[in-house]
């Protein structure tokens, strides 16, 4: 699943055949769909994903209000819906499927809201419970969730010393800069893809802001050598390995592009897909 944020306050997704880099059209959503708490299981048929709207509360304000949905891949029509809670990672569990759920106010994990297909999906409820070992974020997902795809982390949740986050951003406040860093090895090659994963307020201008959707928490990527030697990119949004392929892709400037390593230099960087002015995705979902 790819997610585009925009244009303006919606956020649409697509579905990507890897075997043959093919992408389908899904559906768009009004609200903000972040991709950092958003997973698919393992079977790659169901999408777990949380949207946040603003919603006018009874004073007369508009405030964030979050909603979290199971879907049918590449579709964002709710299969269940819970209203006030916040859903956590589809796991793979034996021959069942799992996703974790925090409890709503009156202690249950049952959505609010569901479709006749819901039942047919055989997807069981389990309550969150935080993995993470260190104390950060009260157990963000999207720690639980990189850890969950492989990734390992190489320091603590910790404040990041000033001449290291010099340069990564124009913190506001430059001592007050967290970071944590995760290595993923590349099979079969002496790469590895390092993530470093930001939080803090800076001044970078609005255009940046736009162009990279830079909030508070962001992440930055770098690809390391055998050498302990990295390779910066400061243009790639969200990256990754894909398994299926051994190969790095990533995403920039609403595109997306993928890289083959070939021994010691990295291979020659294609583009996919361009999704900037890509339209026409407000579709039923066939469910």
């Amino acid at each position: 699943m790819l997610i585009r944020r925009g244009p303006k306050k919606w956020s649409c997704v697509w579905g990507w055949d890897r075997v043959g880099d093919k992408f389908q059209p899904g559906q768009c959503v009004k609200g903000y769909l972040d991709a950092t708490s958003a997973t698919l299981s393992p079977c790659g048929k169901w999408f777990s994903y949380m949207v946040t709207r603003e919603r006018m509360t009874s004073s007369g304000y508009f405030a964030p209000r979050t909603y979290a949905v199971v879907s049918r891949v590449p579709w964002l029509k709710a299969l269940a819906f819970w209203n006030s809670s916040s859903s956590g990672i589809l796991r793979q569990n034996g021959d069942s499927i799992e996703l974790e759920v925090h409890p709503n106010e009156s202690g249950t994990l049952a959505p609010d809201v569901v479709h006749p297909n819901w039942a047919a999906s055989a997807i069981r409820l389990r309550p969150r419970t935080v993995r993470w070992g260190h104390p950060i974020a009260d157990g963000a997902i999207y720690f639980d969730k990189w850890l969950s795809e492989g990734w390992v982390a190489m320091t603590p949740w910790e404040i990041c010393p000033e001449e290291e986050c010099r340069g990564i951003a124009k913190w506001s406040s430059p001592l007050d800069v967290h970071r944590i860093r995760f290595e993923k090895p590349i099979a079969g090659t002496h790469w590895k893809l390092r993530m470093t994963h930001w939080s803090g307020c800076h001044d970078d201008d609005a255009l940046a802001n736009k162009v990279t959707h830079r909030g508070v928490s962001f992440e930055t990527f770098a690809m390391v050598d055998q050498w302990g030697i990295f390779t910066n990119f400061p243009d790639w949004i969200s990256a990754d390995h894909d398994a299926f392929r051994n190969r790095v892709v990533w995403t920039s400037l609403q595109q997306v592009w993928a890289m083959n390593l070939n021994g010691e230099e990295l291979g020659r960087a294609e583009m996919l897909t361009d999704l900037a002015d890509v339209s026409g995705w407000r579709t039923k979902a066939p469910y």
